[in-house]
């Protein structure tokens, strides 16, 4: 019976540490009338230096599962970074993905970048939409060692921390249970 305990213990705190600390699609979603925008990074996380875009979903807000009849041309889209803006051009993403947007951009700067979709969608003109996406990273993932923070730390976040901390609490949980079936046998 204790077998079957740590067995059961064991895989709730897999299923809690893999649900809680696996990689969270950092988009938001803003209801304006009749549709939802979920905007954020294409890639994410988003790499000062490295090409990306902002996505843009557009939706019914009903929750219908019609592609809104959309063909870009009415909304703006704009990217604002240190008193800086720029108008990004949106795009079809392409494929099969009605209702999904990309604008393309270069963020060449670490920091929090605020996205304003501003215009109109058929008969609904009054779209003002404002986020902030996930923050830009400084450097490249795969330079080393790792380019420190204007700040001088390392760029570190605490829910990476805690991420490893639960992989860490997982993986001996793990070999606890292992060792406590061989030792049954």
């Amino acid at each position: 019976m204790c077998v079957k305990k740590i067995a059961i213990f064991v895989l709730l705190v897999l299923l809690l540490s893999f649900s809680i600390f696996s990689q969270v699609s950092a988009h938001q979603t803003v209801t304006q009338g009749p549709y939802n925008f979920e905007i954020g990074w294409l890639n994410e996380p988003a790499i000062a230096g490295q090409v990306n875009a902002i996505v843009m979903n557009v939706s019914y807000s009903n929750g219908s599962a019609a592609a809104v009849p959309y063909d870009g041309t009415n909304l703006v889209l704009t990217v604002s970074y240190g008193g800086q803006s720029t108008a990004l051009p949106l795009e079809p993403r392409g494929g099969n993905a009605p209702g999904q947007y990309i604008a393309p951009i270069l963020p060449t700067t670490a920091g929090a970048y605020t996205v304003d979709v501003t215009g109109s969608i058929g008969t609904y003109d009054d779209i003002e939409v404002e986020v902030q996406p996930e923050a830009v990273l400084v450097g490249n993932p795969v330079q080393f060692p790792q380019v420190n923070s204007p700040t001088g730390q390392n760029n570190f976040r605490w829910t990476e921390g805690i991420g490893l901390a639960a992989l860490v609490i997982s993986l001996g949980t793990l070999t606890l249970s292992i060792m406590a079936l061989r030792k049954k046998r």
